[in-house]
């Protein structure tokens, strides 16, 4: 019996000293970069992938659950598609780029926000290292003060003429 006492408190002596370790959440702890911001929308114990968005959402990386796709990323960064102001129109074009063999990236899904909308099954799965791009084009129309400016400058034009033409 004394044995057996001896025994098992030298197993729990031995066992405690082994360094306690947790399931590491994510790949965050490991990034050292300063300046980028970094995202993680997951659950504890989810397979993530880290995909880059550049561009008008939010940029930096994400830090996701394998198998999310564009729309539900897009809504993780905030992105809203905001009005342009008064005579201005916006734009918005989604872009995935994929690494193919070779190093290279290619377009694999381009389409307006629109569209993207419209299809929801039509763009693909994110796979990790992929690159989502939002790009916004302003689209500035014709105004008055466009006009006006047009109309000052040849009005300068024109009393600069006449001056000249009086010397």
């Amino acid at each position: 019996m004394r044995i057996l006492c001896i025994l098992s408190l030298l197993l729990v002596t031995g066992l405690a000293t082994l360094p306690a370790q947790g399931q590491a959440f994510g790949r965050h702890n490991s990034i050292t970069a300063t300046g980028t911001s970094y995202h993680v929308f997951t659950q504890p114990g989810d397979a993530t992938i880290q995909v880059l968005v550049v561009g008008s959402a939010s940029t930096g990386i994400y830090e996701v659950s394998d198998g999310t796709d564009l729309g539900r990323l897009l809504a993780l960064t905030g992105f809203s598609m905001a009005p342009g102001g008064p005579g201005q129109s916006v734009k918005y074009r989604i872009k995935l780029f994929r690494e193919t063999g070779g190093g290279r990236r290619e377009v694999l899904y381009d389409e307006p926000i629109e569209q993207m909308l419209a299809h929801p099954g039509a763009y693909p799965v994110l796979q990790e290292g992929d690159i989502v791009m939002v790009e916004s084009r302003v689209r500035q129309g014709f105004q008055w003060r466009d006009a006006l400016t047009i109309l000052t400058s040849i009005g300068t034009v024109a009393l600069l003429v006449e001056r000249l033409r009086n010397l």
